[in-house]
């Protein structure tokens, strides 16, 4: 993983590698890391950040101390994990919340479109990260009078003009942010962005670079 962080590769390995890594699971029960190839495995920062770490703590050092670990209640674990789950999303959305307001005060004064980077891919379109501010919304392709085919090897969209590739460059525009959608920035692609399409009779598809504006 650390070699893939470092190096250009094609198509973008660590990324792909990233998406296919499922979110930790709090259990009582001893599990194998998938990522590090561990039969066991634990995390834990500082205790002042979050209670799990506050709880892992507390069994290390009873074991350090020659006594047993204490364990923790399975259905403790469970309760901690939907309050967890709660919490995130109540962060996303307020961060989204604060995103949209921005973005809608660039929109008033004449500013809504951005260069940015595609940091995900699925087969409704792709999340983008804004390269000015690092702000991030969603381009939904599924309205596009053009129909997409959906690769998840090589992360990316294409149509009978168009590819979209992940940690590519594009132009987008923004469109608006509602409540209903958790204030998730939406945008559009500009009709210069991704990498056209030529076909050829009897050859492969080429591709061309399109200038992200």
């Amino acid at each position: 993983m650390r070699g893939l962080s470092g190096a250009e590769q094609d198509p973008p390995l660590r990324p792909l590698v990233n998406r296919l890594m499922t979110r930790a699971e709090l259990s009582a029960t001893p599990a194998l890391h998938m990522g590090m190839a561990l039969p066991v495995y634990t995390n834990c920062t500082s205790p002042l950040r979050k209670y799990i770490d506050f709880l892992v703590h507390q069994q290390i050092k009873s074991l350090l101390n020659g006594g047993a670990g204490q364990a923790v209640d399975s259905e403790d674990l469970e309760a901690l994990g939907e309050r967890l789950a709660r919490s995130r999303a109540a962060t996303l959305e307020a961060d989204r919340w604060l995103a949209a307001g921005y973005l809608e005060k660039l929109n008033a004064a004449g500013d809504s479109e951005f260069n940015a980077r595609i940091s995900h891919i699925n087969s409704s379109g792709c999340s983008v990260r804004l390269t000015d501010n690092g702000l991030e919304g969603f381009v939904d392709l599924r309205p596009d009078p053009e129909k997409f085919s959906y690769d998840k090897w090589t992360g990316s969209l294409t149509s009978t003009t168009r590819r979209f590739l992940l940690n590519d460059e594009v132009r987008v525009r923004y469109l608006g942010a509602e409540q209903e959608n958790q204030w998730q920035a939406r945008f559009e692609m500009a009709p210069e962005s991704g990498l056209k399409v030529t076909r050829e009779p009897h050859a492969e598809d080429t591709l061309e670079t399109a200038s992200p504006g």
